[in-house]
């Protein structure tokens, strides 16, 4: 069983490094880091999105998509309506023209890499391992959740 935990975690850590290593190549060109391309990814395809919906989709923390938002903003890949109203975390976010178009770049890739083949894995083959893999988050996390964190 250790021989089980140690390939698992070798492999999530590997995962992990591979799709950011991805992130940074692509993006170098367009200056972007790897929680504004999960924003454009989220945005790509939506009329509208909050920070707060991006921050449930994408699972990240507050502070950096909200950092990353920001930057979007100032290097022109998105636009921030901004309501009196309502905090900016509520407020309506778009993307611009030129946003459109690296998220779409971004689309492309992701459907690329994801996409299965017939010569290297069955479309049964992949359901099979997204339902197993969802089983063991679900598992990870319900085990997380009762996990107290000590501070030193």
């Amino acid at each position: 069983m250790n021989e089980r935990f140690r390939e698992f975690t070798l492999l999530l850590s590997n995962i992990g490094r591979a799709i950011n290593k991805i992130k940074n190549a692509e993006m170098k060109k367009y200056n972007l880091k790897g929680t504004q391309v999960s924003c454009l990814f989220y945005l790509y395809g939506e009329n509208e999105m909050t920070a707060k919906d991006i921050c449930a989709l994408c699972e990240e923390d507050k502070g950096a998509v909200s950092r990353a938002l920001k930057e979007l903003e100032e290097k022109g890949f998105i636009l921030c309506e901004k309501d009196e109203h309502k905090k900016k975390y509520n407020s309506v976010l778009r993307l611009t023209e030129k946003g459109n178009e690296v998220a779409g770049f971004i689309n492309n890739k992701v459907e690329s890499i994801i996409s299965y083949d017939k010569d290297y894995i069955t479309k049964s083959e992949l359901e099979s391992f997204y339902c197993t893999f969802n089983k063991v988050y679900n598992n990870l996390k319900k085990a997380s959740e009762n996990c107290e964190v000590e501070n030193d």
